[in-house]
């Protein structure tokens, strides 16, 4: 089988896959613009590069139909392009917020996925066209690994912190002033959570009093319902990027909240630019961050959250990630952001890899693990 030497993409949540193959500035040569997947919404500045330079074709202008998500263009076709993989949905696989389909479409359905993990799988089905399976079951395998490490390493720390109490931890946002949009069950988040040993606070949206449109039965809640809600949360997930503007508008609520006064109160400003990119495409780093957000995270190894900012402690800057291309950098090979979890922390310890490696510091779980407990204890307590 000949590797496809062009390819386009209809949306950003797949833009981690050709990051992560290495194949921006290489097989990867179109964009096919839609309502989900405009220019100015990439945050890859390596793709503005070849957008610039006009190696990468953009299919169709950021024009749309009255129906606002058919893109109005006659061909979306490109004589460089072998197959321009775009997202589709409902049984007939019509395509979702773009045109009909060129004589070179794939339609695709990541969103049917109902785990991050089983989106992240997708890396694979996109490697099979580029001849580069073995790369991409090592990467894949090897996110996995860490994936279900966090976890494991985060039920061993609460089992030994939380006294049988599970951390609740609140998720929600503000779209307007006295409206709340609250998490609800059977999402992304409330599966970290429980990874996380944690549980999430969640509502349904059947007792919610704000009607969000006309194509959804669930709605948004009021000020005095939200703050019911959050009451009950040790920790809470501002899922939006106004934390300040709606800090200020019910200062003194908030302050009467658990999370709040413990300081365990994250949103994601400093990530606006790639949440919608990025998270998709390393679901171990995002559970290592829901996992910190629960207090459930090794300090032996002193993991570093990528997405959710403690807003009263910690800067947008430490967060935000710059848009820039080193060109020389697309040839090397692709680094997860992940940290080593405790458990592969102590396994590296315990095989004396490197021989200046003192004996002393050579432990065995248990011990590793109390050691952990210990300097976990004494970060929350801070």
């Amino acid at each position: 089988f000949r590797a496809l030497s062009g390819i386009a993409l209809s949306d950003t949540t797949l833009i981690p896959h050709m990051e992560q193959l290495n194949q921006i500035g290489k097989s990867f040569k179109g964009w096919v613009a839609t309502w989900s997947g405009s220019v100015p919404s990439i945050h890859n500045a390596c793709i503005h590069r070849e957008i610039e330079l006009g190696t990468m074709a953009v299919l169709g202008p950021n024009e749309f139909e009255d129906d606002g998500f058919t893109v109005k263009v006659d061909n979306l076709n490109d004589p460089e392009l072998q197959a321009a993989f775009k997202q589709a949905i409902g049984g007939d696989d019509s395509v979702y917020f773009g045109s009909g389909y060129g004589q070179n479409d794939v339609p695709i359905r990541t969103y049917d996925e109902q785990t991050s993990k089983a989106l992240f799988e997708w890396n694979k089905f996109f490697a099979a066209f580029l001849n580069m399976e073995a790369e991409s079951n090592a990467l894949v395998d090897a996110s996995f690994e860490r994936f279900q490490c966090y976890s494991d390493e985060a039920a061993e720390v609460a089992a030994l912190t939380d006294n049988g109490v599970r951390p609740k931890i609140a998720w929600a946002l503000s779209p307007r002033d006295g409206v709340f949009d609250i998490a609800q069950p059977d999402q992304y988040y409330g599966r970290y959570a429980e990874l996380c040993s944690a549980d999430l606070l969640v509502r349904d949206g059947t007792d919610g009093t704000v009607d969000i449109g006309s194509w959804t039965t669930r709605k948004y809640y009021e000020t005095d319902a939200f703050f019911d809600y959050l009451k009950d949360a040790d920790a809470f997930v501002y899922a939006g990027y106004n934390w300040e503007e709606v800090y200020s508008l019910h200062k003194d609520r908030f302050d009467q909240m658990p999370s709040v006064i413990n300081n365990r109160v994250y949103d994601i400003l400093g990530v606006q630019d790639i949440w919608f990119e990025t998270r998709l495409g390393e679901p171990e780093v995002l559970l290592q961050d829901m996992c910190a957000v629960a207090g459930h995270t090794s300090q032996l190894t002193q993991p570093k959250r990528n997405y959710f900012r403690q807003v009263q402690s910690e800067g947008v800057e430490l967060f935000a990630v710059t848009a820039t291309c080193d060109a020389s950098g697309l040839e090397e090979p692709f680094e997860s952001r992940a940290t080593m979890c405790e458990f592969q922390f102590v396994e590296q310890l315990n095989r004396g890899d490197d021989e200046e490696t003192s004996s002393a510091v050579r432990m065995t779980g248990p011990a590793a693990l109390m050691v952990l407990v210990s300097m976990t204890l004494a970060a929350l307590s801070l």
